[in-house]
């Protein structure tokens, strides 16, 4: 039996339909015998007038946004304000419940194995949908802006993006699990791909002089912008052109123009033709010189496609204001001019000097319509619906922890990572080498951690440490430990207190300014980032080492949040105790059950493992691992109580219970054979750093 993917429409603007569209059109091309695929217009199809009347208000909202300057700003400024998204559930469970359960309803009735949406509210529901209803139904979002807004929902499901900032963004601020998040390059539906005719081509057609410079004015399908004071001014112009007025849905503003040119009052200089809503647009950005809109996504891009380059006149809110800047200042497409006089001025320079508008008509042949996301985007869909969910816990994210290990994903990246103001040129000399303020600073944060850092474990994690005696006569070395939760640095320490301690970070972690500098004081050290840094971190390394120091790294590589399972170590960690000779302490973190704490957490600090020297410095790195693997290992099975024998990093252990395989968990599976277009897992050599998981650059 065919799987059921249904691609969901709603008006909101027209970005979320033509972006709906264009993975649609790439889906049935690619997919369309395999699968049952459902083109519906969800708020429209059954007739709902809760449904209907929901998309009106966004129609409203939409058209207020641009219609009253201020309005878009204000609107989202209360949704951060109160939550994000937190507020968008809040809301959505008590303000907006009705529509929302007209919603499931409407999912319940067509029972679809994989919902896809370009919309918050769909994506919602179909969140709610399937934690009430259908745990098995897959969710699939493609978001049409430049950013995240806050509204977009992070719980578990895949998040497909179409630039680096918006990517960035939604693992860093907005909180999503970076393993479900993907960037493709911008989408093109088949019409515009397929929309090949030149501007004279498409002159002759629509009967535009070929002879005039020919300017398009639009501001969405709503013209409720600037479009109107835009055109005003430009009839005022004494150069020859052509003004293609587009106003859309706006029929108010269509009769006033239509009138205004039959009216005979047109300068003689202007050919001034008025348009209504057009499928085809796109054909009449190809036969215009330049296009001049609000700043949103779907209308830009389309024109980009076309090759004809913009000026963007108003933004009006983040998502627009984010187009803005990603179009005009990082691609280079157009400009941005927000008062009506200025664009005049701007379209007469370009018709007396139309060799100026060649840089921005030569970026956008940069952004190749046929080489877009949508087709990505597809094969997204379709190793979706390959993947076989695992329900055994209530938590979705640990489901999702279990789901990667049965696919021997260890070092997936599963928690925020923010990029934003990483350090980009990390020197191990200036870490190492200290002006006397550094050293005083190193002092000041090494001394508070001393003091708070306990406070904090014992109160907040009602820490216990075992093992201690394990580290007397230890003078250096190297710790390891299971990466498990955003604070295990400070319980670290705290197996390790009074010991000079240094913890290894990834690069992201560090940062320009005074954070970067506290982390760097605070005795934390950024593994390397290039070829030509790695001798220096050697080095490094080295130094702290011969000083009586402990170097402490997470050879799992990735953070799993309360992961209570085992997972395989890197051999990073081990290669310097071997090129040190120095030995490898592991210090085991779990996690028991408290009254007083929400997370009480247990270290283990194990026996030491020391160097053979009677082995080779590679022969002693395998053996360390082998050995550290192995006492990780046993500690997981002894803390935990799951069964020695059948115990594996692959399958869902069960404390006193023995083993429930991953492949006999429940499973959304419906027989789909076991395919996948991405490898996540990452090699490893000797120095671990996280990386984004896919990664696609438009510019």
């Amino acid at each position: 039996m065919k799987q059921k993917v249904l691609m969901t429409y709603i008006e909101s603007g027209m970005g979320h339909i033509t972006s709906i569209r264009s993975i649609s059109d790439n889906f049935h091309r690619l997919y369309g015998d395999q699968f049952d695929i459902d083109d519906c217009y969800i708020m429209k199809e059954d007739g709902d007038k809760v449904l209907m009347n929901w998309e009106k208000f966004v129609i409203k909202q939409t058209q207020r946004t641009n219609k009253v300057r201020g309005y878009g700003n204000f609107v989202f400024g209360i949704m951060t304000m109160f939550g994000g998204v937190h507020f968008l559930r809040v809301t959505h469970r008590s303000v907006f419940l009705r529509a929302c359960n007209h919603m499931i309803k409407a999912f319940e009735k067509r029972n679809p194995d994989i919902i896809v949406s370009t919309h918050y509210f769909i994506t919602y529901c179909a969140l709610e949908y399937k934690r009430k209803y259908n745990k098995n139904v897959k969710v699939v979002t493609y978001n049409p802006d430049n950013n995240v807004h806050c509204w977009w929902d992070n719980r578990e499901h895949l998040f497909i993006v179409n630039n680096e900032s918006a990517y960035y963004e939604a693992i860093g601020k907005r909180k999503f699990n970076p393993a479900t998040v993907k960037q493709v390059k911008f989408t093109a539906r088949d019409e515009i791909i397929n929309a090949n005719g030149t501007k004279e081509e498409y002159r002759e057609k629509f009967g535009i002089p070929q002879d005039k410079f020919c300017v398009i004015v639009a501001d969405g399908a709503y013209a409720m912008g600037k479009a109107k004071d835009v055109v005003d001014e430009l009839l005022k112009s004494d150069k020859e052109m052509t003004i293609l007025f587009l106003a859309g849905k706006n029929q108010k503003l269509f009769d006033k123009y239509t009138a205004l040119k039959d009216s005979g009052k047109i300068k003689s200089n202007i050919n001034l033709v008025v348009l209504p809503f057009k499928s085809n647009i796109y054909e009449y950005y190809r036969a215009s010189d330049l296009f001049i809109t609000k700043a949103g996504p779907n209308a830009i891009l389309d024109s980009v496609f076309m090759n004809t380059p913009i000026i963007a006149d108003y933004y009006a809110h983040p998502i627009e204001k984010a187009t803005k800047n990603l179009f005009v200042n990082d691609l280079g497409v157009g400009l941005y001019l927000n008062k009506p006089k200025k664009i005049k001025k701007a379209v007469e320079h370009f018709i007396d000097n139309p060799d100026k508008l060649e840089p921005y008509i030569e970026n956008t042949k940069k952004i190749d319509k046929h080489n877009n996301g949508g087709e990505l985007a597809a094969k997204y869909i379709y190793e979706e619906s390959l993947r076989k969910e695992i329900f055994a816990t209530r938590s979705d994210y640990t489901n999702y922890l279990y789901e990667l290990a049965s696919e021997e994903k260890f070092d997936t990246f599963t928690t925020p990572i923010n990029y934003n103001n990483q350090k980009k040129n990390i020197s191990y000399d200036k870490i190492q080498n200290k002006g006397i303020l550094s050293k005083v600073y190193s002092k000041i944060v090494k001394g508070t951690l001393k003091i708070f850092g306990p406070i904090i474990n014992h109160l907040g994690f009602g820490i216990k440490v075992k093992g201690k005696k394990n580290l007397k006569g230890v003078k250096s070395g190297i710790t390891i430990s299971n990466h498990v939760h955003q604070l295990d640095c400070l319980w670290n320490m705290e197996a390790l207190y009074n010991k000079k301690v240094y913890i290894t970070g990834a690069p992201h972690n560090f940062k320009e300014g005074f954070f970067g500098a506290t982390m760097e004081a605070g005795g934390f050290i950024p593994l390397t980032t290039s070829f030509s840094e790695s001798k220096k971190f050697s080095e490094y390394i080295a130094g702290v080492l011969k000083e009586g120091g402990f170097i402490h790294f997470y050879p799992e590589q990735a953070l799993w949040y309360k992961y209570e399972q085992s997972r395989p170590f890197k051999k990073g960690a081990f290669y310097y105790a071997s090129q040190n000779n120095v030995p490898i302490i592991p210090i085991i973190i779990c996690f028991r059950k408290s009254l007083l704490h929400k997370t009480a957490v247990t270290l283990n600090i194990c026996k030491p493992i020391y160097p053979d020297e009677n082995l080779s410095a590679k022969e002693n790195c395998e053996m360390m691992l082998k050995k550290a693997q192995s006492v990780y290992d046993n500690e997981i099975i002894k803390f935990y109580k799951y069964d020695e024998e059948n115990y594996s990093m692959t399958e869902v252990q069960k404390r006193n219970s023995g083993k429930k395989k991953l492949k006999e968990a429940k499973t959304s599976s419906k027989g789909a054979e076991e395919k996948s277009i991405e490898n996540n897992e990452q090699n490893a050599d000797i120095i671990e750093i996280e990386e984004p998981q896919q990664k696609v650059i438009n510019k």
